[in-house]
């Protein structure tokens, strides 16, 4: 059985990768950082987490936030069509 894992959802925008329409959607809850992606054509979904540690000491080493890095490897991972 599978338990309900609840979200509070912070931002959503659009993202046109190669021509095509995709939503994103951060969020979060008290133990990790989550980012949805959306494929508005195809209605294909994926999503990426992170724990609040790692976006921590991400932060802390590369002063810079871990959501753009994991931006890029979505950016990616569109123009591969695993998205």
């Amino acid at each position: 059985m599978t338990s309900l894992i609840s979200f509070n959802i912070t931002k959503t925008f659009p993202m046109i990768v190669s021509g095509n329409s995709y939503t994103i959607s951060f969020a979060e809850n008290v133990d990790e950082f989550v980012i949805f992606v959306s494929n508005d054509s195809n209605g294909k979904q994926s999503k990426y987490h992170f724990d609040r540690d790692t976006a921590s000491d991400f932060k802390h080493y590369h002063d810079e936030d871990l959501h753009n890095q994991v931006l890029e490897v979505i950016r990616s991972d569109i123009q591969n069509g695993i998205v």
